[in-house]
This record gives structure tokens, C-alpha cells and sequence, in this order.
């Protein structure tokens, strides 16, 4: 047999073109006990992807899943995900529904998968397009969240970890595979934090005419006017007095509704600078030289950008002939 399919990685996304199935893309460690994990993914004739996470690639004998590979040239059947991702829960997006499964293994080593039951499952995201995904878990109190583009879509409660058989997510690991053929998949801007815990932490508190500022401890909110962030610090004007909190103490900050810019037509002269690990500024290029560019951004006016960091510069947002996503490519 020949070498599986891989994953591409080109820019700033992975890629996943090939008409079978092959390779899982994985990460081995890094996913904290109380996690959000974000991505955007983009897909073409219907979206067939899953989305294991707490894995820990384990299999029966304490072997462990060899580079997320999966024998065989059919579509990935959903019996061979216990062996893939190990010990673990694997999340199922269609493009019409989604579903939950804890993944073990039984005391003969048989590979087990048991669907977590919910009273909503539907989700529309149709046979082409992309979304924002986000979900939320937490092995302490066995919560687990998605969300699609802002919006909740559902919520499973799972026992925690201080119940005997409890949560089935045994690792830190997550991963992607793709379960159809002729499903082509992009993944990018891929996020992993921790979660503090909250529902829908400061989002559900965004009001008209204050900004809202969630700490990291998950509880702290304050209101005002944030009026400037530097060196590492955020300064917030509030109704009783000034503020001042270090940037790696704050969560999540919302700005009032009533001071959003509002979002223009297209622009045909702006450029983005894409950042590694993550990260974008837009704005129209001015002047720069080989470390460093000037763009005139239509939020903040002229920002000086250090290139350092800079992995991608898009003086084009459209696809062209030279684009990974373009099938004809």
C-alpha cells in the first residue's frame, strides 16, 4: 500500500483535497482541563468533519495512535474513531445536524462508541461555505458548549471527573479528520485557551453604551470606557473611578453597541497582514520597507506594523489561480 494522504498546510491554513481519506491532523497536548478550542473551517460539497478533543491517542496494550493515520482508502467509518483518537469525545459536524460520542475502549481492548444524547441537534450550515466554530468543555464539571459563529447551538452535561466512570475525554490532545470522500476541508486560525468556566461570559453582557470588561478569573466584570491599551496594560474609565488591569489578567473585552464602527462595502484597496501564531491587522498600505509597513486602518487611523511576526501579506482577499482552495490549482 502506498503513503496516505496527508494534510497540506499552505499560508496560513491547513488543507484537506484529497478524494478519500487518509490522515487525522492532530495536536498531542496543550488542551488545558477547562477549554475553548476555535477555528474557522471552510468546506465543499457537504461537510463531513470530526472533531476529537481531551484525547489521548491511546489504544489497547498502551500503544499509541501513530500520527493520526487510518488504514484503509475508504471514508473514515465511525468505529475506527476509538482507535484514532483514543480515550476521548468526538464531535460530528454535518451540515445539518451535529452529534457526540465518548470514545473508550472495553476491559478486552474492544473499541467502544456511545452517543451523548440531546434534545437539539440541528444546526444549517449548508453543502458549501465556512463558519466561526467554537466549543467549550470542561472535565471538572463535565460541561461541553458549541457554538457557530457567535451563536449557541447546543450543550451536553456529562458527569465530571469526581464520578466514578465520569467524563470519557482522558488526554490533552485534539485533532480533524475528514469522514467523506470528495469533502475538501480548510482549517485555520485555530485558538486553544483556557475557559473560565462561563456560559457565554461577556458577550451576553454587551450593552448600547458602556464597554464591558471580563477578568480571568471568570467572575470580575467592570463597566466604562475602555480608553486606551499600553504597555501590556488596559486603562478603563468607569462611573466610580479609574482602572487599570494587566492584559494577561483580561479575558474578554466588549465594547457598546452604540460605538461600533459600522462595516463598509467592500474594499478593493486595503491589504492584511496575517500574524503567527494567530492574528490579522487590515488596512490600506502607505509606505514600508522590508521590516516594517505603515497602513492607515479604518478603526484606529496610521499603525506602524513590525513584520517580525508577519507570516502572510494578502494584498488580494479573492481567490486566484496560485490558491490552495482553488480545485483547478
Amino acid at each position: 500500500s502506498g503513503k496516505l494522504p496527508q494534510w497540506n498546510f499552505s499560508g496560513s491554513a491547513w488543507y484537506w483535497q484529497d478524494q478519500g481519506t487518509g490522515t487525522a491532523l492532530v495536536r498531542k497536548g496543550g488542551m488545558p482541563d477547562r477549554a475553548i478550542l476555535q477555528f474557522e473551517m471552510a468546506w465543499k460539497n457537504r461537510l463531513s468533519l470530526a472533531i476529537g478533543f481531551h484525547s489521548n491517542f491511546s489504544k489497547p496494550g498502551g500503544d499509541e495512535a501513530e500520527g493520526g493515520e487510518i488504514a484503509g482508502n475508504n471514508p473514515v467509518h465511525p468505529a475506527s474513531l476509538p482507535g484514532l483518537f483514543g480515550k476521548s469525545y468526538v464531535l460530528q459536524l454535518y451540515s445539518n445536524y451535529v452529534m457526540l460520542y465518548r470514545m473508550a475502549f472495553d476491559e478486552s481492548g474492544k473499541p467502544s462508541m456511545d452517543r451523548v444524547q440531546t434534545n437539539h441537534s440541528n444546526v444549517r450550515l449548508g453543502d458549501s461555505g465556512s463558519a466561526r466554530v467554537e466549543l467549550r468543555c470542561n472535565r471538572l464539571s463535565g460541561e461541553i458548549v458549541l457554538f457557530v459563529d457567535g451563536e449557541f447551538v447546543v450543550q451536553w452535561s456529562e458527569v465530571g471527573t469526581g464520578e466514578e466512570d465520569g467524563y470519557a475525554g482522558k488526554g490533552d490532545g485534539f485533532g480533524f479528520v475528514v469522514q467523506a470522500e470528495n469533502s475538501p476541508v480548510r482549517i485555520s486560525e485555530v485558538v486553544m485557551a483556557e475557559w473560565n468556566g462561563m456560559p457565554d461570559a461577556a458577550r451576553s453582557m454587551q450593552v448600547d453604551d458602556s464597554d464591558i470588561v471580563l477578568l480571568a478569573n471568570g467572575t470580575d466584570r467592570f463597566s466604562g470606557h475602555v480608553a486606551k491599551v499600553r504597555d501590556g496594560k488596559l486603562m478603563l474609565e468607569g462611573r466610580y473611578g479609574d482602572f487599570t488591569f494587566p492584559m494577561d489578567e483580561v479575558a474578554e473585552i466588549r465594547f457598546a453597541k452604540s460605538q461600533l464602527a459600522e462595516l463598509e462595502g467592500e474594499v478593493t484597496d486595503e491589504m492584511k497582514v496575517r500574524f503567527h501564531p494567530l492574528g490579522i491587522i487590515s488596512g490600506r498600505p502607505l509606505a514600508g520597507d522590508r521590516g516594517k509597513l505603515r497602513i492607515l486602518n479604518s478603526a484606529v487611523g496610521e499603525i506602524d506594523v513590525n513584520l517580525d511576526c508577519a507570516v502572510m501579506l494578502e494584498f488580494k482577499t479573492t481567490e486566484s489561480f496560485l490558491d490552495d482552495w482553488d480545485t483547478s490549482f
